[in-house]
C-alpha cells in the first residue's frame, strides 16, 4: 500500500495524533486516582498496597511521569509506616532529580514532543518544593529508621535545596528577559491572566522569603537541640519566628532554648500535616497570534477544602490540653512558586500552539487533503491541554504544638468540632516524643510516635509493665524490631512505632 505523501509538517501531526487516540487522551490524574482515592479516605494502608502493586511500579520507569509515582510512592509509604520502604523510593527520586539537574535545561526530543502533543509529554522534573519536602520526609524517615545524625543531614539538604532554588528562579527569569516573545508577554498582559494573578496572591497570603519552608527550619531547630548544638538550634528558631511571627507556640519555645542547654525531659512536640495541597486545574486565553487568533489553555491553581481546622491533645483530668497551631502553609508555598514559574509555562504554551496553527494553516491552503483539515483542528483542540501534574499526596499545612508527657503517659487526640473518633494514645517514655499525624480529609485519626533520647531496653520494659487494654491497636508491619529493641547498646534514638 502506498502512503499518501503528506508534507512532513503533516506528517508530525498525524504521528502525534495517533499517540493522543492510543493513550486514549489519559492524564497523569487518571492514573494517579487509584493511589489518591484511598488515600485522601485515610486509608494509607490500602494506598501502601497500591503502591506495592506491579501496576503501580511499572509506573516508575516512565520517562514523564516517572518522578511523580516516585514521589507519591515514597510519601504514601511514609504516611503507612514503613520507613524504609518509604526512604528507598525517596532516594530513587532523589536519583531521578539528580540525573534532571545535571542535564540541559531543555530538550530538544522534549520540546519537539510538546510541539506537537501535549504538554505533559515532557518529562516531569520536579519543583523546587518537591525537592525540599522530600529532605523533609526523608527526615522522619530516618527519625523512623533509628537514625538522629542522618536526620540531621536531610534538614541541612533542606537549606542547600532552598538556596538551589533561588538560584534557578533566578536565571529562569534572565533567560525568559533575554529570550523574549511577543505572544507570550500578550497572554501576561492579557486582563484574564491579570485577574487570576491576583487570585494566585489570595492563595499565597503572606508568601515566606526565598524558598523557604518553615516546618523544615522547625524540625532542624528541634533536631539540632536533641544533639547538642544549641547555638544553631536557637538560630533556626530565630529565623522561624521571623517567619511566623503569629505562631503562638514559638516565642516561649525560645525562651526555654535560651534558658536552657539541655532538651526538657518528658517533652512532647505535635506534628499536624493537614488537608490536601492544591489542584492544577486550566482556563483559556484567546490572544492575536502572527497566525490569528489561538486558544492557550493556562494552567490555574484549585486549593483543596479543609475539614479539619486542628488537632487537640489532651491529658487526663486536665495534665495537657494542646491544640496545634499552623508553622507552614504548603498552599502558599505552591502558589507562591507556580506564580514564579507560570510565565515561562506560558510561553512554552505559545511555541506549542502557534506551530499548531501554523501546521493548520499550511493543511487549510492545500485543497487536496479535503477533511484532514478537520483532523488538525481536533487534534489541536485535544492537544492544547496546559500541564496539570502535581504531588497529589503532599499536605495543605503543617501544624505544631509542644508540652509534657502526662505523668500516665496516656494522651487523647481529636479535631475540635468534627464527629471523628478520638484516639487515645500511649507515649512511650522518652526524653522527647514527636507525635505526628496525617489528616488528609476527615480521616482516621493514625499517630505515629517518634521517641528520641531512649535505649531500646528501657523502652522495651516500659511497653510490658503498660497496660495494654487501653492503647491504640498497632498493625503488625509497624512494630520495632524486637532484638533491637533489647539490645542495651542499641542507638540513643530509639525505632518508631504506631502507638
Amino acid at each position: 500500500m502506498q502512503l499518501l505523501p503528506f508534507p512532513r509538517p503533516i506528517q508530525l501531526l498525524l504521528a502525534g495524533g495517533a499517540c493522543l487516540v492510543a493513550a486514549g487522551c489519559r492524564t497523569y490524574n487518571d492514573d494517579i486516582a487509584p493511589l489518591v482515592d484511598p488515600y485522601s479516605a485515610g486509608n494509607f494502608q490500602v494506598a501502601a498496597a497500591v503502591v506495592h502493586s506491579e501496576e503501580f511500579q511499572r509506573h516508575y520507569l516512565s520517562k514523564s511521569d516517572g518522578l511523580l509515582f516516585l514521589l507519591e510512592g515514597g510519601k504514601v509509604l511514609f504516611d503507612a509506616g514503613e520507613y524504609d520502604a518509604s526512604a528507598a523510593l525517596f532516594d530513587r527520586a532523589a536519583e531521578r532529580l539528580t540525573e534532571y539537574d545535571n542535564a540541559a535545561d531543555v530538550s530538544i526530543s522534549e520540546e519537539l514532543a510538546a510541539s506537537v502533543g501535549t504538554q505533559a509529554s515532557r518529562a516531569y522534573r520536579g519543583t523546587d518544593y518537591d525537592r525540599i519536602l522530600l529532605e523533609l520526609y526523608q527526615a522522619f524517615n530516618e527519625l523512623g529508621r533509628g537514625d538522629l545524625g542522618e536526620a540531621l543531614v536531610r534538614t541541612r539538604r533542606i537549606y542547600r535545596r532552598q538556596a538551589e532554588a533561588v538560584a534557578r528562579n533566578a536565571a529562569e527569569i534572565e533567560a525568559r528577559e533575554e529570550k523574549g516573545d511577543a505572544a507570550g508577554q500578550a497572554a501576561l498582559d492579557s486582563e484574564n491572566y491579570q485577574q487570576f494573578n491576583q487570585s494566585l496572591e489570595a492563595i499565597k497570603g503572606e508568601a515566606y522569603a526565598d524558598f523557604v519552608n518553615p516546618m523544615g527550619t522547625f524540625l532542624s531547630a528541634l533536631l539540632l537541640r536533641e544533639e547538642g548544638s544549641q547555638a544553631d538550634s536557637r538560630v533556626d528558631l530565630q529565623r522561624l519566628i521571623d517567619l511566623r511571627p503569629d505562631n503562638r507556640w514559638l516565642p516561649d519555645l525560645l525562651k526555654e532554648f535560651e534558658g536552657s542547654s539541655e532538651p526538657t525531659p518528658d517533652r512532647l512536640y505535635v506534628v499536624f500535616e493537614n488537608g490536601m495541597a492544591p489542584m492544577r486545574w486550566q482556563f483559556s486565553l484567546l490572544l492575536p497570534t502572527p497566525n490569528g487568533i489561538t486558544r492557550f489553555a493556562v494552567p490555574n491553581l484549585k486549593t483543596m477544602p479543609r475539614d479539619v481546622g486542628h488537632l487537640r491533645v489532651q491529658g487526663a483530668a486536665g495534665a495537657l490540653d494542646l491544640v496545634t497551631q499552623e508553622i507552614a502553609s504548603v498552599d502558599s508555598i505552591v502558589a507562591t512558586e507556580f506564580q514564579a514559574t507560570l510565565a515561562t509555562d506560558i510561553w512554552r504554551m505559545v511555541v506549542s500552539q502557534v506551530a499548531k496553527q501554523f501546521v493548520s494553516n499550511a493543511v487549510q491552503r492545500d485543497d487536496d487533503y479535503g477533511l484532514l483539515y478537520l483532523f488538525t483542528a481536533i487534534y489541536r483542540l485535544l492537544s492544547s491541554d496546559a500541564d496539570l501534574r502535581t504531588w497529589r499526596t503532599l499536605g495543605a499545612e503543617f501544624q505544631i504544638a509542644y508540652g509534657q508527657v502526662p505523668e500516665d503517659g496516656l494522651v487523647k487526640l481529636s479535631y475540635p468540632g468534627h464527629l471523628a473518633t478520638p484516639v487515645q494514645v500511649r507515649i512511650p517514655p522518652a526524653r522527647t516524643t514527636i507525635l505526628f499525624v496525617r489528616n488528609p480529609r476527615v480521616s482516621p485519626i493514625v499517630p505515629r510516635v517518634f521517641s528520641i533520647g531512649v535505649r531500646g531496653a528501657v523502652r522495651a520494659a516500659a511497653k510490658a509493665a503498660s497496660p495494654p487494654s487501653r492503647e491504640l491497636d498497632t498493625p503488625a508491619s509497624l512494630l520495632s524490631d524486637l532484638a533491637e529493641s533489647l539490645d542495651p547498646s542499641s542507638t540513643v534514638l530509639s525505632r518508631t512505632e504506631e502507638s
